[in-house]
């Protein structure tokens, strides 16, 4: 079992000395603040099924220690009886972790019984080999059997997954540091794309022949500035029926037209919208929905008519 005296403090349970509670040392110094207490070994109790069942396992594995970690402050609250008692540790041969046992509910929220489970576990368990057992003999039979170190071959594959998991985390680390500190140049490098095209354009060759980029970041805003302006309902939204009839919706009040009495602004920009297709919008006018579904936008100012994407 590795221990880290540097960041962490170590006591002994008072009834079994080969349970070793594990509290990092920040944990320990906010507990003496906050509940005025003193830890020492005699603070902490190994409940007596755990201690049972440790005292079988070591009959058969004396050189197994096991461990519990409190990490909080509020888990070294004092008791009623004066002892934080203890029911579950982790299992260690050496500086291998084998799994754990402890003295539980039975799924959580039934009878008391004895827990154990380790990786190997996970991925034999069968109907019959349940990770719980109310006989404290049958429990520790079934850990001395199936706890022990990994082999090569499992050890490796964890350090595969650990060093994948750090390449995948360092990435998106990275990643996001990246997006982060571009974002908030993102509009002067832009501005700047924009009044230097014609000379950064023939530096980029065959990628940017044909491409206008200054007109793609105009059209871009100019889309995103229509969005706006339909979110805030700046607008109307028209049903075109066949027979000539038009119902709208404006601020939740809902109207019935026809081409006699369309309003102006609702007449020019339907004569514009329907002459395009589906899902294309008109700068400043509005869009198409699907059938025969538009939205046309209030009369927008020539400032109104661009937004930043």
């Amino acid at each position: 079992m590795f221990k880290n005296p540097v960041t962490n403090e170590y006591f002994v349970t008072s009834n079994n000395p080969d349970v070793v509670v594990e509290i990092p040392k920040l944990t320990v110094e906010e507990a003496t603040r906050r509940h005025d207490i003193t830890l020492k070994d005699s603070y902490f109790h190994a409940v007596l099924e755990l201690a049972e069942i440790i005292r079988l396992i070591q009959k058969k594995r004396p050189h197994w220690t096991f461990k519990n970690t409190i990490d909080y402050a509020w888990n070294l609250v004092p008791p009623p009886e004066g002892h934080i008692n203890i029911e579950k540790v982790q299992v260690y041969d050496g500086d291998d972790h084998l799994g754990w046992v402890g003295w539980g509910r039975k799924n959580g929220w039934g009878d008391r019984v004895y827990e154990f489970d380790n990786f190997r576990l996970k991925g034999m368990r069968t109907r019959n080999s349940a990770n719980y057992s109310s006989k404290v003999e049958t429990a520790a039979s079934r850990i001395i059997k199936t706890f022990h170190s990994k082999t090569p071959k499992e050890l490796m594959d964890d350090a595969a997954t650990n060093v994948s998991k750090a390449a995948y985390y360092n990435s998106v680390d990275r990643q996001q540091e990246y997006h982060t500190a571009y974002k908030k140049i993102s509009k002067a490098v832009e501005q700047f794309v924009i009044n230097n095209w014609q000379h950064i354009q023939p530096e980029l060759g065959d990628i940017a022949s044909a491409m206008d980029l200054p007109e793609l970041i105009a059209t871009a805003k100019r889309a995103s500035a229509l969005n706006e302006v339909y979110k805030d309902g700046r607008g109307w939204v028209i049903l075109a029926q066949t027979n000539g009839r038009y119902i709208t919706r404006r601020d939740g009040i809902i109207n019935t037209y026809t081409d006699a009495d369309l309003p102006d602004r609702m007449r020019m920009g339907l004569g514009l919208l329907k002459m395009v297709e589906d899902g294309t919008a008109i700068d400043g006018i509005g869009v198409r929905g699907k059938d025969n579904v538009f939205f046309v936008a209030d009369e927008m100012k020539e400032g109104e008519r661009e937004t930043t994407t």
